[in-house]
């Protein structure tokens, strides 16, 4: 049976000053899972600069760019050892029930309401 996730209290903020309180679940990634991500990661980049051969003039940037920055972007998906695994909480503005996305940033993150569209940000509340 896997381990419980645990719940982090979180507040939720807009930026006219409304706040309110959810909670998120945060979970910690192993180093198998931390390299499948960062090798996902080098391959799309990659996957992009082989894509960016057929775009004549930019492909002598594109290519050599996107090509490097697959290994910068691997370093910093190997580096995340936690991700937030869902979470719950409401809207400050319109009080609608927010879903948390699965994969932020567990020390804040930035979301849109489904219901009024104001951006909700996400920040976990210190102990």
């Amino acid at each position: 049976m896997p381990d419980a996730i645990p719940s982090i209290a979180v507040s939720m903020s807009t930026f006219d000053g409304r706040s309110a309180t959810g909670a998120m679940q945060v979970r910690d990634l192993g180093t198998g899972e931390r390299l499948w991500r960062a090798l996902r990661a080098l391959g799309f980049c990659w996957l992009l600069a082989v894509g960016a051969v057929l775009i004549p003039i930019l492909h002598w940037v594109l290519v050599p760019g996107l090509f490097l920055a697959g290994f910068v972007v691997a370093s910093f998906a190997f580096q995340r050892v936690r991700i937030v695994a869902g979470g719950t909480g409401p809207c400050p503005t319109c009080s609608t029930p927010l879903t948390l996305r699965s994969g932020s940033n567990p020390l804040g993150f930035g979301q849109a309401c489904t219901g009024c569209r104001s951006q909700v940000q996400v920040v976990p509340r210190s102990a």
